[in-house]
């Protein structure tokens, strides 16, 4: 089956298409969820990260037909997306899980997570740690961490734990955990006896969303290792009924009407078989360059070297195929591995249920990767990083590159790590990087991490502290797994102040900024050292030694993602031995680590020298296959390799017509534009060719987003996820014509990006603004109002921000970074405020607020009455760049609840102007003197079109959803002729004969 979009074209009269290519084969989508239900109502839960069934019998009886999940040793979860059948339990404040748990390892994980939004701490709403990478267990509930949300334990305070002793326990044995609360009692029980019961006066929260299990609300902190038999109760389990789950009885089973609201046996294992592993990623476009895999566990039919074949880029390929027990690997090395930026095609045929072959086809675009010089180790850039220009690396000299994060991040991810084994089961190692950086944020300049540790060898160079810190660990001195950061196990750190050769003071960033910099990190036993430019700045001991199971290396951030460094980084260069000074100091001088002596033990060395012959594309907006796309931007920026580009043979295509475009070039990066007269439609689809000597060199396609726009200088705010416009009347006025823009009442995915934010730097440069809006909520939540983004500004770039109010239901006003309350933040709960009602049910009604800042002073207005004052020193940034409606990007928290006439001043409001807004006057209503900047009324939704989309459904039936009226034709060029009889949701079975038939909605 294959679904396309119609051309543009075809769109004009408000027509929208899917297009159905018939055949005899069923081909499943790449990637297509593994689902396991409930026993009781058929809750689905989706099969995320690695999770996968088990093998028959590797479930908690193991016995036949049993099955569990495997989260594995890389970690794994399952998501259940709609848990809102928790809150009938918990509105009497009282609720039960149960769960069977074998470990891989003890690490920083979740066993489950039940998201409340209104929650505080991530909404932790209903979570257990089984345990922390501490071996405490940690039992939370309305929030976290206090003595009204948290009761916890170490494990060793288990007697049938301490008869052994290690984590040996922990990963030999399957131990029933139940999870209880009934008003203020909380339970934890282990294997049918109690552990440990505490109180917790916080009360359950009413506003369940979803459910993870073993991972957090983030889709973090994923568990290693086997959960079976996840069930949950509207009760508190009584002693007996533990017992029972204990000895054997099924939840369903259960004597004494315990409340069983949802079980999960996962004995549902699908008779296809399941994928647990497809690779590169389905539509991934930063695809490793080496590698085609798929890992299945037999259903019905075996897999064999016989009924299994692979193609790529529609050519059958020899392939390895291994197999252990009923789980098959089939796997294709290319050779040469694929050209970064290249797109490639898979289709893999095997046995479906019936035995009748099947087809699983993906395609995915191979990313921008580095390989180090000492054995090709592949590094894959993430992000926004790519190469820089040429003699941008530290040497200055042409053909010298570097890695540049940018302003955004990315950093380089190094996924097989495990070479540093060689010299951590030493408890020794070193590494030398050389960075020059564009700010000073939290961040991390490299991380390694573990299976069983989180921080093995890690670097902040600096922190946004000026702090330089040094983070190392394994096992700490007590047997245990160690934990950052505190203590004299796995930390030394000091500030960059104390190196002599460091210029200026810490608020001046510019020694970090206009200069290269070598940075050695070093251990050997419990003897660190931070080396810098050559010279010793920090000594230090720490006692834990490092682990020996590595996994992950991120150059420029965290594995995985978070923490990342802005700025450029050359020379990275990882050592099996801790470097002597001399080693040092010819690193310094400008030896290359594969001159040094053999003595030093170099592992592996990325030089950022090896960017492709024929460059690459840096930039490509809007992104391919982006849904929400500007309408008033299609640019390509294009980096030489060693042949550069001409500029006059660069052309560009929009909707296969050749447009004007504009083409400057700065060095080696060559920078194509294209902006739209009129700006594109909201919702309506293009395409775009970038073309050198007239040979397509980058196709894609886009969807432009629906937008608003202001009433001042007609700035763009695209909407995205579920956010959207009310209905007519839906506005603070409530008259005819008014509307508001509505964020939904749960973490959709909703906000507004205000594209070109770069306005505020009018007010900024004064050091004065101002923002103000009408809002009423849904629920309070993590969330922020606005955020402005300054790239040169730490805290998630934190430039100007608004919690209103954050879900522990206090404001927070952020300026210039966070959170210091001299320089940067003023925050107060709202319940000091005389007119709050005292109940959270306040914040649904409308309420204007007002977040101002006029040099040191800031001030927040509600309902025209000055709420709160405070004295920040901290002057605004002048670098703005985007920002943010209803959304805090660094802490992905969203507002729940509707906004309205949304505006932005280049001065600090007078009571008068504020008394009017908070009246009935409008922002352009006020005097010139206040230079109202930005207006977004919301009151710009667009003309409904007609919409259709397209699922699968029971066995090879698609279903077709629409409005409007649903024709159909035979060839995209023929006839259309309305479905007689048609209804939607309207059913479609592909017939057994290859063939098309093309269906749109219209209006």
């Amino acid at each position: 089956m294959t679904i396309e979009k119609s051309s543009p074209k075809l769109c004009q009269a408000l027509f929208l298409a899917v297009v159905i290519a018939l055949s005899s084969a069923f081909c499943p989508s790449a990637g297509a969820a593994t689902i396991t239900k409930d026993k009781v109502n058929a809750y689905p839960g989706t099969l995320s990260g690695n999770a996968d069934f088990t093998a028959n019998g590797g479930g908690h009886t193991a016995k036949p037909g049993d099955f569990a999940i495997d989260l594995t040793p890389a970690g794994g979860y399952v998501n259940v997306a709609d848990a809102t059948f928790l809150n009938a339990a918990t509105t009497n404040d009282e609720l039960s899980v149960a769960l069977w748990v074998k470990k891989y390892d003890i690490a920083n994980s979740s066993a489950f997570w039940f998201v409340s939004p209104s929650s505080p701490s991530s909404s932790r709403g209903f979570q257990a740690h089984t345990p922390w990478s501490d071996n405490t267990i940690y039992f939370d509930t309305a929030g976290c961490c206090g003595a009204d949300t948290r009761i916890s334990a170490n494990i060793s305070t288990f007697p049938d734990y301490a008869a052994v002793g290690d984590n040996s326990w922990w990963t030999n044995k399957w131990r029933l955990f139940v999870f209880s609360k009934k008003a203020d009692v909380k339970q934890i029980w282990i294997d049918g006896v109690l552990f440990l019961e505490g109180s917790g006066t916080a009360m359950l929260h009413t506003d369940f969303t979803f459910l993870n299990i073993g991972a957090d609300s983030a889709n973090g902190g994923q568990m290693h290792g086997l959960v079976d038999d996840f069930s949950i109760y509207s009760k508190q389990l009584t002693e007996n009924q533990i017992t029972n789950l204990l000895a054997g009885t099924l939840p369903t089973a259960l004597s004494g009407s315990p409340g069983l609201i949802a079980y999960w046996d996962f004995n549902d294992f699908p008779p296809e078989g399941s994928f647990s592993t497809i690779l590169p990623t389905p539509n991934a476009t930063d695809a490793d360059p080496n590698l085609v895999r798929v890992v299945h566990r037999d259903g019905v039919t075996p897999w064999a070297t016989t009924n299994v074949s692979l193609k790529v880029d529609n050519v059958t390929v020899a392939t390895t195929f291994t197999k252990v027990g009923d789980r098959a690997t089939i796997s294709y090395v290319p050779s040469p591995v694929f050209v970064a930026q290249s797109k490639h095609t898979a289709s893999l045929t095997y046995p479906g249920p019936t035995g009748a072959p099947t087809t699983l086809d993906w395609k995915f675009t191979v990313g921008v990767y580095t390989r180090d010089r000492v054995l090709s180790r592949l590094g894959s850039f993430k992000g926004a990083s790519t190469f820089s220009d040429s003699s941008g690396g530290r040497t200055a000299k042409p053909g010298d590159y570097a890695l540049d994060t940018t302003l955004l991040g990315g950093g380089v991810e190094v996924s097989d790590a495990s070479f540093m084994n060689a010299a951590t089961t030493n408890d020794e190692m070193s590494v030398a990087i050389w960075i020059k950086r564009y700010d000073i944020a939290n961040s991390s300049v490299f991380w390694v991490d573990s299976p069983s540790q989180s921080r093995v060898f890690q670097a902040h160079a600096p922190w946004s502290d000026n702090v330089v810190y040094f983070d190392t660990g394994g096992t700490a001195s007590t047997g245990t797994p160690s934990a950052c950061c505190g203590g004299t196990e796995t930390r030394i750190s000091d500030t960059i102040s104390d190196f002599p050769d460091f210029m200026g003071d810490t608020t001046d960033i510019s020694w970090w900024t206009n200069n290269w910099h070598l940075f050695v990190f070093t251990k050997k036993a419990d003897a660190k050292q931070i080396w810098i430019d050559g010279k010793m700045f920090l000594t230090g001991s720490s006692l834990a030694t490092l682990s020996t199971d590595i996994g992950r290396l991120r150059i420029g951030g965290q594995p995985g993602g978070g923490n990342l460094m802005h700025g450029l980084i050359d020379d990275f260069s990882v050592y099996s031995k801790a470097l002597t000074e001399s080693d040092i100091t010819n690193l310094f001088k400008g030896t290359l680590p594969t001159a040094l002596t053999s003595t030093a033990g170099l592992l592996a060395y990325w030089d950022f020298n090896d960017i492709p012959a024929g460059g690459l594309i840096t930039t490509i907006i809007p992104a391919p296959d982006s849904s929400n796309a500007v309408p008033n931007l299609v640019k390509v920026v294009h980096l030489d390799g060693s042949s550069a580009w001409n500029p006059t043979n660069v052309s560009l295509k929009v909707d296969n017509a050749i447009v004007t475009a504009t083409k400057t070039k700065t060095g080696g990066l060559l920078t194509v534009s294209y902006v739209p007269s009129p700006l594109f439609t909201g919702q309506s689809a293009h395409t775009a060719t970038l073309l050198y000597s007239n040979a397509s060199v980058l196709d894609w396609q886009f969807t432009v987003g629906t937008y608003t726009r202001d009433v001042i200088r007609s700035n763009i705010g695209v909407l995205a996820g579920a956010a959207k416009f009310t209905p007519d009347g839906g506005g603070k006025s409530g008259k005819p014509g008014d509307r508001g823009l509505d964020f939904g009442a749960a973490n959709a995915g909703q906000s507004v990006q205000i594209i070109d934010a770069s306005f505020l730097n009018i007010a900024s440069t004064n050091d004065e603004m101002a923002i103000v809006s009408w809002q009423k909520l849904y629920q309070i939540a993590d969330s922020a109002l606005f955020w402005g983004i300054s790239p040169s500004t730490g805290s998630g770039n934190r430039g100007f921000s608004a919690h209103t109010p954050w879900s522990n239901n206090t404001l927070y006003f952020d300026t210039a970074g966070c959170c210091d309350a001299a320089l940067q933040r003023i925050n107060a709960s709202i319940t000091t405020f005389p007119d709050y009602s005292g109940d959270v049910s306040w914040w649904t009604n409308w309420h204007h607020l007002v977040f101002q800042k006029k040099l040191s002073t800031k001030e927040i207005w509600i309902d025209g009455k000055l709420f709160l004052t405070g004295d920040n020193t901290n002057p605004l940034p002048t670098d703005f760049t985007i920002a943010w409606l209803g959304f805090d990007p660094p802490d992905n928290a969203r507002l729940r609840g509707v906004i309205d006439d949304f505006a932005v001043y280049a001065t600090a409001l007078s009571e008068g102007s504020i008394t009017n807004l908070a009246g009935v006057a409008l922002p352009n209503s006020l005097p010139a003197s206040t230079k109202l900047l930005a207006y977004w009324n919301f009151n710009d939704a667009p003309v409904g079109g007609p919409t259709i989309a397209i699922a699968r459904g029971a066995g090879a039936t698609l279903t077709i959803t629409y409005t409007g009226t649903l024709q159909s034709a035979t060839t995209l060029g023929g006839t259309w002729s309305n479905v007689g009889g048609a209804t939607s949701p309207f059913p479609v079975t592909p017939a057994a004969t290859a063939g098309g038939v093309f269906y749109r909605s219209s209006q």
